[in-house]
């Protein structure tokens, strides 16, 4: 299981960042977020808003020594968000119990960080192989006080054998879907899923099935969300 420590090449260490990492946060004014957030359509209950207003703080802040994001202020860093809080309400409405989650090249911590707010089901690693962004990961997972939520430097392929067989893997840019598809297989437990935030769903693989999916704009642009249920694995528990 993946417990509330984070992990650093293989190390476990307490989720605080390093002094040297410290970072000044940029204010965001909350009555402010609270209304942006309305205009894209979604209600934030209190913890969501302080949260994200922490994680937009920390993004602007680090923005300073290195480049998370492509956007510059924290009303279009917000419209990233929006992936979020619909892969949440995906997976409420999917309703599976899902006990152990990766997410791969987890980068600047989209959509994983805003997700455990809205969706902190089960163990959730963050994956990045980049120091400098695995160090903002645990800083924003300790600020945030994200539950059962960590964060592993690392490769994929060089991931230990207990952070595989998990029950769900996500990624937003780590590699193109067949591309992501195929690297899956080496971490999903049997019936894993896979949440493909693509516009269009490409061709499944054989052993590949789609479970549900979501459509919405965001972005000047329709946006999709597609979970994939993988169907191998010794004794598959394939549910649809």
């Amino acid at each position: 299981m993946f417990h509330g420590i984070v992990l650093l090449n293989g190390k476990t260490s307490a989720p605080v960042a390093r002094p040297e990492a410290q970072v000044k946060p940029m204010p965001v004014p909350l009555p402010e977020l609270l209304h942006a957030a309305q205009r894209l359509g979604r209600t934030l209950f209190p913890h969501e808003a302080e949260g994200l207003q922490r994680y937009l703080e920390l993004l602007l802040s680090w923005r300073r020594r290195i480049n998370l994001v492509g956007a510059t202020d924290w009303p279009s860093m917000l419209t990233l968000i929006q992936d979020s809080w619909h892969l949440a309400d995906l997976l409420q409405e999917w309703g599976q119990p899902v006990e152990r989650s990766l997410d791969l090249g987890a980068g600047a911590g989209l959509p994983g960080i805003p997700l455990r707010l809205f969706w902190s089901a089960g163990h959730y690693l963050l994956v990045e192989p980049r120091a400098k962004r695995a160090i903002f990961l645990r800083q924003a997972v300790a600020e945030l006080n994200l539950p059962h939520t960590a964060v592993m430097q690392s490769r994929m392929e060089d991931l230990p054998l207990s952070a595989r067989r998990v029950d769900l893997v996500v990624a937003r840019a780590f590699r193109p879907p067949a591309a992501l598809l195929s690297a899956a297989r080496e971490v999903l437990g049997p019936g894993g899923a896979v949440v493909l935030m693509t516009r269009k769903l490409p061709p499944l693989p054989e052993d590949y099935v789609l479970l549900a999916h979501k459509r919405y704009n965001a972005r000047e642009a329709t946006q999709g969300l597609f979970l994939v249920q993988w169907r191998g694995g010794e004794g598959s528990d394939f549910r649809e």
